[in-house]
């Protein structure tokens, strides 16, 4: 799927990312989504 507007850094990250195997990129994605957990401000009750 071809993205618009990226920079030649990004689109050599993103090829490098495609061409990981399922679950290389599914530890990714969980690495990923756990730093944007612990960085998130805490919310309020």
């Amino acid at each position: 799927m071809p993205i618009d507007n990226l920079s030649v850094i990004e689109e050599k990250i993103l090829g490098n990312y495609r061409v990981l195997g399922k679950d290389d990129q599914d530890a990714i994605r969980r690495l990923t989504t756990t730093i944007a957990e612990l960085s998130a401000p805490e919310k309020l009750p």
